[in-house]
């Protein structure tokens, strides 16, 4: 997503393998990776804000009480903001302050993707 609301589709993986003993197995764990498009787009408008931070909340406090969290797998992926693999109120604020940043900045505005996840130097 960019900030200007002109969006492009790309899909992306992420694999993960790991195999144990002459006769042991192998297992492969494939998880995906939201583009910069989907990410924080929970509820697939093409637009960050208030109301996928309002999904985000709904779906952590249903899995927090034990019920489904009621989103779909592609829903989770642009859920999960910060990418530690949970769906909560962290990154419910991390949308909202985005949302805040690109609707009041001007100019080049970082991806969600760059503002929640930043590169460790």
């Amino acid at each position: 997503m960019t900030a200007t609301g002109i969006t492009t589709s790309s899909t992306s993986q992420t694999t993960a393998s790991t195999s144990s003993g002459e006769q042991g197995s192998t297992t492969t764990e494939t998880k995906p990776v939201p583009s910069e498009n989907d990410l924080g787009d929970v509820n697939g408008d093409n637009k960050v804000d208030a109301k996928d931070a309002s999904l985000i909340l709904v779906a952590y406090s249903k899995a927090s009480t034990g019920d489904s969290d009621g989103l779909t797998e592609a829903q989770r992926t642009a859920a999960d903001v910060n990418g530690d693999g949970k769906i909560d109120a962290k990154d419910a604020s991390a949308v909202l302050a985005y949302y805040a940043l690109v609707s009041t900045a001007s100019g080049d505005i970082l991806t969600l993707l760059e503002f929640a996840r930043p590169k460790v130097q």
